[in-house]
């Protein structure tokens, strides 16, 4: 299996609930693969971040969505960090700091969950997952092409765009 196909396999998994083949794939990368991952996991949080806040991406909205995750996964073994999830999420919507010093793997554990969850929460995005994931795919090469300009400062609210 190409790291390409790799990849969405695990990012499948992930969205669908199915996290035992996505977690033998994942246990299998090394740590470069692993960065890369992490970099195609946060592209595609950026699409279903856009989905789920399109509207509304205020600090309340942020809660809520926390709040529903918090029952959601009340009884899941690793238990989910509401903190963290809000931090993460917040970041995207440009207090990207409260993240500054968080591992990718940290951040990782929680993309997965949030992902899980918007998936989770609607079923017409979840029939269109290739599609959502073609986006994300297309996010992560204009993140690249927009790292090698000279006045690039990161991605601030990424979902905003296109």
């Amino acid at each position: 299996m190409n790291e390409r196909t790799a990849f969405r396999t695990v990012l499948h998994g992930v969205a669908f609930g199915q996290l035992e083949p996505a977690q033998q794939i994942n246990d299998e990368l090394d740590e470069d693969a692993h960065g890369r991952l992490f970099a195609l996991s946060t592209a595609l949080m950026a699409v279903c971040l856009e989905r789920r806040f399109r509207t509304d991406a205020s600090h309340q909205a942020i809660r809520v969505f926390v709040h529903e995750m918090r029952l959601s996964y009340q009884n899941a073994e690793p238990s989910i960090q509401p903190l963290m999830i809000e931090a993460i999420i917040r970041a995207f919507a440009g207090e990207e700091h409260l993240i500054d010093e968080v591992p990718f793997k940290a951040q990782l554990a929680s993309q997965y969950p949030i992902i899980r969850q918007i998936f989770a929460e609607d079923p017409e995005f979840l029939a269109d997952f290739d599609g959502a994931l073609d986006q994300a795919e297309r996010l992560l090469e204009r993140w690249a092409d927009d790292e090698e300009d000279d006045d690039y400062v990161g991605p601030s609210r990424p979902w905003i765009a296109d």
